[in-house]
């Protein structure tokens, strides 16, 4: 296994207050004005993973290597330095308002080593443009739009219910499917409306899921799809899940989409089969910008 080193190089002031914007969390009990701390971390994974490491009095880690040096000072007698535990990971950006996509990413991607990061963490309440014709394009386009926004490691997905009754509707337009601000009950409602004189063998419908990941400055490095057939149902059904859950009728399940468990949908749905094909390819990108 290859070794690896993080620099991490800090300035504390004599109150001992915390490093703002800074990872970990470090804090400082010191009489002088100003210390310059330097860590050096040896750690042997193929991977980054959490590093913990103990608060000592003497500056010396059993885990790494600490030079302390005070800065136009005596010499530092007895800093203490207490560490808490070092979130070595990728840090991710998961573009998405929709709280519900966001808790089906993290349960997706939970074996990879990453931070997640949100919008809100950046401020971004802009909507991406998505004018693209399929959902690939739009998920490219998210991707890239957010990630030259947050100067991030940026995950963006578009996906959408496709009634084959209906030609295909409301595919890339099923967000503002009868208004984007429109209440979820009042969609559903519409679509069974549309659909009342359709038999249940002519009911069919899929779920579809395009995903991409772009790069801090907006290059495409991956993206895949996935899907999940099924059926719209005569009336909604289940509490789980989100958007046209309810209506999304499984055969195999014998259930709608929204009365699956958030494991079981994992293991079906468009969106964990969109991830499923990428995830070797993400576990690489992983281990490699790790490595850098």
């Amino acid at each position: 296994m290859g070794r690896k080193i993080l620099r991490f190089a800090a300035q504390v002031n004599k109150s001992g207050a915390a490093i703002a914007g800074a990872q970990p969390c470090i804090c400082f009990s010191n009489q002088y004005s100003a210390v310059s701390i330097e860590l050096l971390l040896e750690y042997y994974y193929s991977f980054l993973k959490d590093v913990n490491f103990r608060a000592c009095s003497n500056l010396k880690l059993s885990s790494g290597r600490v030079r302390c040096r005070a800065a136009a000072a005596p010499r530092v007698a007895a800093a203490r330095v207490h560490i808490g535990t070092l979130t070595a990971a990728v840090q991710l950006l998961l573009a998405t308002h929709n709280p519900g996509k966001l808790a089906e990413y993290q349960r997706l991607l939970h074996m990879l080593p990453l931070q997640w990061r949100t919008l809100a963490d950046y401020n971004i309440t802009i909507e991406a443009p998505e004018d693209g014709s399929t959902f690939l394009e739009n998920a490219r386009c998210k991707a890239a739009y957010y990630a030259q926004l947050s100067g991030s490691l940026t995950l963006a997905d578009d996906s959408g219910l496709c009634v084959d009754a209906l030609h295909g509707a409301p595919g890339v337009h099923t967000a503002r499917y009868n208004g984007a601000q429109t209440p979820y009950p009042e969609k559903l409602a519409a679509l069974l409306a549309e659909l009342h004189t359709i038999a249940w063998p002519q009911r069919t419908a899929k779920f579809h899921c395009a995903v991409a990941l772009a790069d801090p400055h907006g290059k495409i490095i991956l993206a895949g799809e996935g899907e999940c057939a099924g059926r719209i149902a005569l009336a909604p059904a289940g509490r789980h899940g989100f958007g046209y859950d309810p209506l999304f009728y499984m055969d195999a399940a014998r259930c709608t989409m929204a009365e699956l468990a958030d494991a079981e949908k994992d293991r079906s749905s468009h969106r964990g089969n969109a991830v499923r094909a990428l995830l070797p390819q993400l576990q690489a990108l992983a281990s490699d910008a790790a490595a850098q």
